[in-house]
């Protein structure tokens, strides 16, 4: 729930509120299927942003949380 999953996750609150460029964002993964390696985002453009303004956005939310810790009030409303 970091990325997506609840109104207090980063590219909900980036994407959504922030910069008004999606409309929905969520996550996914199949622990037992046969890619279970394949995390899936799924980006539902707002009417004025384009494919290239979500990837850029998305992209730049992988690589922060690659880089910076998670706040633990941050873990917290994750849960």
């Amino acid at each position: 729930f970091l990325l997506t999953g609840n109104e207090s996750s980063r590219l909900n609150k980036q994407s959504i509120r922030d910069e008004k460029i999606a409309l929905a964002v969520d996550s996914d993964y199949e622990l037992y299927r046969r890619f279970s390696d394949l995390f899936i985002f799924e980006i539902t453009p707002s009417p004025q942003s384009n494919l290239l303004q979500l990837e850029k956005a998305l992209n730049q939310s992988v690589i922060t949380l690659q880089k910076e810790s998670v706040s633990v009030d941050e873990l917290r409303r994750a849960k």
